[in-house]
């Protein structure tokens, strides 16, 4: 997966699509839908009255001591997401590191994202209320 910088204004991660007040974290937090526990990943979802998806990212000091690491799951991150084919009604997703990640390389992680996201997707297309 390739992390090149997107040039084009249909392929940018826009602030429209980002949880940023801690109000929008804490409605998902209290009413989480769908749950899906990875190795590396745990994501919470709840529906949304927005128009699109839209992703929250916590990614702890505790868990990467590195800026530079945290920021690199954080592109990873929103990357997977924006490139993602979800069709289900407009979803909040918040996507939390589990663990330390240590010698897992970008693709690995980008593969085992993708998986949880077609989860949730599924989840709210079979029929989940917003």
């Amino acid at each position: 997966m390739c992390l090149s910088r997107a040039t084009d204004t249909g392929q940018r991660f826009t602030r429209s699509q980002r949880l940023l007040k801690p109000s929008e974290f804490k409605r998902i937090f209290d009413k989480t839908q769908k749950k899906v526990v990875t190795t590396n990943f745990v994501l919470l979802s709840s529906g949304s009255e927005h128009e699109q998806h839209r992703l929250g990212l916590i990614v702890a000091k505790k868990r990467l001591k590195l800026a530079v690491e945290r920021n690199r799951i954080k592109r990873l991150c929103r990357e997977t997401f924006r490139t993602s084919s979800m069709q289900a009604p407009a979803i909040d997703v918040i996507v939390m590191l589990r663990q330390s990640i240590g010698d897992v390389h970008d693709p690995a992680l980008a593969v085992e994202l993708q998986k949880a996201l077609q989860k949730i997707d599924l989840f709210y297309r079979r029929g989940a209320q917003p």
